[in-house]
C-alpha cells in the first residue's frame, strides 16, 4: 500500500516543483494546504476573505493534475491517481468573477497546456 500523501512535506515540495514555470506566484501556505488535501481526496471548504486566493486554489489544483498527467515519467506513481482528461466546473455568480478566472487561468497556462 502506497503511503504517499500530497499533504506531507514531500508532497508539498512535489507540488511546488510542479508549479515552477506554470504559475507566476509562490502559493501561500493556506492555498498549498487546500490543494494538497484535495489531491489526497479530502473534501475542502475554503472560507477566506476577498482577495485571499480562493480562485488560485482551483487553478493550482488543476495545473498540478494536468502536469502530473503530462509528465508521467517524472511522477508516474502519483499521476495514476488522476483522470487522463481532467475537467473542473466552476460556477460564478457574476461575469466579473468569471472574467477574472479566465485572466488568472491564462497566467497559469491552463489553456496552453492541453
Amino acid at each position: 500500500m502506497d503511503s504517499f500523501s500530497f499533504s506531507s512535506e514531500v508532497g508539498k515540495n512535489l507540488i511546488r516543483r510542479s508549479l515552477q514555470g506554470l504559475w507566476p506566484h509562490t502559493p501561500h501556505d493556506h492555498q498549498l494546504e487546500a490543494v494538497t488535501k484535495a489531491l489526497d481526496g479530502t473534501d475542502v471548504l475554503a472560507i477566506l476573505p476577498t482577495g485571499a486566493g480562493k480562485t488560485a486554489i482551483l487553478i493550482i489544483f488543476m495545473l498540478v493534475v494536468i502536469y502530473m498527467k503530462e509528465h508521467p515519467d517524472v511522477h508516474a506513481e502519483h499521476s495514476a491517481r488522476f483522470p487522463d482528461d481532467p475537467i473542473m466546473v466552476v460556477v460564478y455568480p457574476t461575469n466579473c468573477l468569471e472574467e477574472e478566472q479566465v485572466r488568472l487561468c491564462m497566467l497559469g497556462r491552463c489553456f496552453q497546456m492541453h
